[in-house]
């Protein structure tokens, strides 16, 4: 039988999906491709400051579920000699992380999150550029990134767990809004948060090993195309089944405010 080998890889790729990466640039004006539409749990914040300036950016994990561990902030003075933010680094909890803006030296401020640490309240400091984000937690009176001036622009929290920034940015910080987990009936906690990305980084892994496979047989005419998909895909479940399971727990539930 003869397989178009590309066409094969097609259609195998709508039964399995696509692996994809974040892309990079060198240049002073990060870009970001997220590769997958952001889950129904998120909620974001309008962004605050020069809203024409740079390119928009939406910060989030490969698993827009799972929570920032670190945050650091480069600082330059602007106009009247006020401090505001020109760059910022995000550190997720599995240490996957993204920075925007322009970075020099070492950063200025920074604020590490512990994992049962949930956000209470959060401010924006905004004028023509941003001045600094503010939060305050349980464990935290009240943290300042940045400097002391711009307009407050109060977030909305929900359930605390804070995932990602969006805004825009060249080689500044331009504006800038948080993006936390939407308070739902099941907060879904940080450790339910990684729990899911193990998970699917099982899947994933999984997903390639078979899809790999199957073009591998195809291609060099071992295999019965249409049934090697039908026995692969229940491999495939078996297997994540397998893995899966000594990773699933009981999820806490409720509002950790």
């Amino acid at each position: 039988m003869n397989i178009n080998i590309e066409d094969f890889a097609a259609r195998t790729a709508t039964l399995f999906g696509n692996h994809h990466a974040h892309h990079f640039t060198s240049s002073p004006r990060t870009t970001i491709q997220k590769p997958h539409t952001m889950s129904s749990n998120i909620f974001k914040n309008e962004y605050y400051g020069h809203d024409s300036g740079g390119h928009e950016f939406t910060a989030l994990g490969n698993s827009d579920q799972m929570p920032i561990k670190t945050l650091k902030v480069w600082t330059i003075n602007g106009e009247g000699d006020h401090e505001i933010i020109k760059a910022i680094k995000i550190i997720w909890q599995n240490n996957e992380q993204q920075t925007f803006g322009n970075p020099t030296e070492q950063a200025k401020y920074g604020y590490t999150f512990e994992e049962d640490e949930t956000i209470q309240h959060m401010s924006v400091f905004a004028g023509d550029w941003v001045d600094s984000l503010w939060f305050q937690t349980k464990k935290t009176p009240g943290t300042k990134l940045g400097g002391s001036g711009g307009v407050e622009h109060k977030q909305n929290v929900q359930n605390g767990v804070f995932v990602g920034l969006w805004g825009r940015c060249g080689s500044d910080i331009d504006a800038l809004g948080s993006i936390f987990l939407k308070n739902s009936g099941k907060a879904q906690t940080r450790d339910a948060c990684k729990s899911a990305t193990n998970q699917e980084s099982y899947r994933t892994r999984a997903s390639d090993y078979t899809h790999d496979n199957i073009i591998f047989k195809a291609s060099h005419g071992t295999d019965n195309t249409a049934q090697s998909i039908q026995d692969h895909q229940a491999q495939m479940s078996q297997v994540i089944d397998n893995i899966s399971a000594p990773l699933k727990g009981p999820h806490t539930t409720g509002n950790k405010k």
